[in-house]
């Protein structure tokens, strides 16, 4: 998964340039600087999802995360093959190499700061 700042950066040649699915308070982050639309985006995208599956039966849902996908997909694979009530070996390999990198704590603990000031309490899911 590309960091959305990049795919800015490479999509348009400008990491003002809006790219992908803007949220319902796209007109709150539209000014902000660049990588605080991005850590808004991410974490106000992450939050409309957790809300709108909330009404959704557990029957009905499937949560798969990026990071179980990469390191064990055959696992996933299953899950979603029995969700689905079919039956097809997986042939794909062991693991996949995620291109996420570990954020450092202080971009982490700016990111938080930054959604307390600006969406209250910050809850990370």
């Amino acid at each position: 998964m590309q960091c959305p700042f990049s795919v800015q950066r490479s999509y348009s040649g400008d990491e003002n340039a809006w790219y992908s699915y803007k949220p319902a308070e796209y007109d709150l982050i539209k000014d902000l600087p660049a990588w605080e639309q991005v850590v808004a985006q991410v974490w106000l995208t992450e939050r409309a999802v957790k809300q709108g599956s909330t009404g959704i039966p557990a029957s009905d849902f499937l949560d798969i995360s990026y990071e179980d996908l990469c390191r064990v997909p055959e696992a996933v694979h299953s899950k979603i093959f029995t969700r689905l009530k079919l039956n097809r070996e997986y042939q794909g390999p062991i693991s996949f190499e995620g291109s996420e990198k570990a954020i450092p704590n202080e971009l982490s603990d700016r990111a938080d700061a930054l959604i307390a000031r600006d969406f209250g309490q910050c809850v990370r899911y």
